[in-house]
């Protein structure tokens, strides 16, 4: 169970520094074009961003029903 913790957040991980330098080398004007790494990419950028966005709804909801209660 460790391992697998371990290898998600190492993905998570590996996932994000590649998008920040994506981002980096965008907004100083070069494009990146290798398609076999945005490809391979695209798995785990779409797993992060449906994961980010549960965890938005969830803490949305606890939010709601806190004010609810309050």
């Amino acid at each position: 169970m460790k391992i697998q913790s371990i290898k998600n957040i190492g993905t998570r991980a590996a996932t994000g520094i590649l998008i920040t330098g994506a981002v980096l080398l965008w907004n100083k004007g070069i494009v990146p074009v290798c398609t076999i790494t945005l490809l391979l990419m695209a798995g785990s950028i779409i797993s992060w961003l449906f994961s980010t966005i549960r965890l938005t709804i969830k803490l949305l909801i606890a939010a709601i029903i806190l004010t609810i209660l309050v």
